[in-house]
């Protein structure tokens, strides 16, 4: 028993290091330091003798806590990603800098938290009924959201076009401050990276003009009270990112209320760049006048007042092009009926062609009107989708030509359709599957169109190689619009081409 009391003694003394077991290593730890000695079990440093083995395990302790630290601190992180069926993110706006760089500043994310508090107000009808997420900082994410920073509107539109990639959101609000003469103001800005039915909205915009803010960074939210202008245009956006909500969820006439109520607006100007709220309000009521929920004054009438604010605005041709080409279409169904009931010949037949003409004609006076007034920078879409639709407008007007039995005129048609899709393909930058899908099933459609005007002819041959060329042509013009639908699975829209068009057409040349 007393021997067993002296070992435990022994081993207690020696895991505390009040024992030497007798290994002691002399090191060299620099000229100023005097009686340093390094043993197995204890660390002596003058007359201070320290244990080795608490020490060790005090720093492992210290390493573990603080692993567990780290740990809890990931485990309780914010998510990376959105999961919503319509996600809207609100980056900081950022201060921009005498050399045009944007920095982070106290009075942007003032401003930030301010329309997050706004639109997340405006969103509690919609909450309830579409699956919908608004971020921003405040809400305790694991991915830092802005600013969006960049030079030029193009810039800008890249970072926040792969932040909205990054985070899976179908909105990113972003903007910037800048000190002028008369004080601050706030350029906002929006990306709108792919809706519903909202194709030719896709891309960036700037929500009208620069709008002033108060000097005082904790005034921002009692100025919303007593600045009518900051407060309209704070409400504008919170209307536009709801309305755009409303659109993805396939209701055009929830979308089209929002955004009436945004004209509506007392304080928001003409002169403040509200062309935009017009091109947005015509795009829905475009939508309901397909179904014949609204007639036809409330698609052309918001383009009109557009034009008059900015005879610049090329997108807002580009929806006039669409509007007298979807007439063009009525009128056609109409000819077909009169023809077939009164002949080729008749008066009826003849004026109806003439007024098919007319719309196309001024659908193609508008498309090219959108190609000239287009900007060079490339990340705008504005001059590749006048180009497509400008082909698929001449496409049209060859088709009634034949179907009018006027081959010649088709045929000059047929190849002007073709030169405007190519040239469209040609402007589309290379990872945009999209437009480059739409660009081929449109080329395919014209070829095979080109092919049956061919096979009508009484003085070509059987088997007439020009016939089977056109055919070939229009086979790999599917072909290519199938493999760009399989590069971007995700892009309903391309799916939707592919499978209603594109794959249907070549599973039927290919067995012809």
């Amino acid at each position: 028993m007393k021997r067993w009391m002296v070992l435990c003694r022994k081993g207690f003394r020696r895991f505390w290091g009040l024992e030497n077991m007798g290994d002691v290593y002399h090191v060299n730890v620099g000229s100023n330091a005097r009686q340093v000695v390094v043993g197995a079990n204890v660390v002596q440093i003058g007359h201070l003798t320290l244990p080795t083995f608490p020490l060790l395990l005090l720093a492992g302790l210290v390493t573990a806590y603080m692993g567990w630290q780290m740990w809890q601190q990931w485990q309780q992180r914010g998510p990376t990603a959105m999961s919503g069926e319509f996600n809207i993110a609100i980056a900081e706006f950022g201060q921009m800098d005498a050399n045009g760089r944007i920095r982070p500043s106290p009075k942007g994310e003032s401003l930030s938290r301010v329309l997050y508090g706004r639109i997340n107000q405006e969103f509690t009808t919609l909450f309830t009924q579409v699956n919908a997420q608004l971020w921003h900082e405040d809400v305790g994410l694991g991915v830092k959201l802005g600013p969006i920073t960049g030079q030029t509107a193009a810039d800008r539109r890249a970072n926040a076009a792969a932040l909205a990639e990054r985070i899976n959101a179908h909105v990113v609000i972003y903007g910037y401050l800048e000190t002028t003469a008369a004080g601050d103001q706030l350029t906002p800005e929006f990306y709108v990276r792919d809706l519903r039915e909202a194709g030719d909205l896709v891309g960036v915009y700037q929500l009208g003009a620069p709008i002033p803010v108060p000097a005082s960074p904790g005034s921002l939210a009692d100025s919303l009270k007593v600045n009518p202008r900051l407060s309209d245009r704070t409400k504008a956006l919170a209307l536009f990112t709801l309305g755009l909500a409303w659109e993805f969820a396939g209701h055009p006439e929830r979308a089209l209320a929002q955004f009436q109520a945004a004209e509506r607006l007392p304080d928001w100007r003409d002169d403040e760049g509200k062309e935009i709220l017009y091109l947005f309000l015509s795009r829905e009521a475009y939508l309901l006048w397909l179904d014949g929920r609204v007639d036809e004054a409330a698609v052309h009438e918001p383009l009109e007042k557009a034009l008059q604010l900015n005879p610049g605005y090329g997108r807002a041709y580009v929806g006039l092009g669409n509007y007298h080409r979807e007439k063009a279409e009525r009128l056609r169904a109409e000819l077909a009926g009169y023809k077939q009931a009164e002949g080729l010949a008749s008066s009826t037949v003849q004026a109806t062609y003439t007024a098919v003409q007319a719309e196309i004609s001024q659908a193609v006076a508008a498309y090219r009107q959108a190609i000239a007034l287009a900007p060079a920078d490339p990340a705008d879409q504005t001059a590749v989708k006048a180009h497509l639709a400008l082909g698929a407008a001449l496409l049209l007007q060859a088709v009634v030509a034949e179907e009018m039995q006027q081959y010649g005129r088709a045929e000059e048609y047929y190849r002007q359709a073709l030169a405007a899709f190519q040239d469209g393909l040609a402007l589309t930058a290379v990872d945009d599957y999209r437009h480059q899908g739409l660009a081929h099933a449109s080329l395919g459609a014209l070829y095979q169109s080109q092919a049956a005007l061919r096979s009508r002819r009484t003085d070509l041959p059987p088997g007439d190689a020009e016939t089977a060329a056109l055919l070939s042509q229009a086979l790999a013009e599917y072909r290519l619009c199938v493999q760009a639908a399989t590069q971007n699975p995700a892009d309903w829209f391309l799916q939707q081409v592919k499978n209603e068009n594109c794959a249907p057409q070549l599973t039927r040349l290919g067995s012809e």
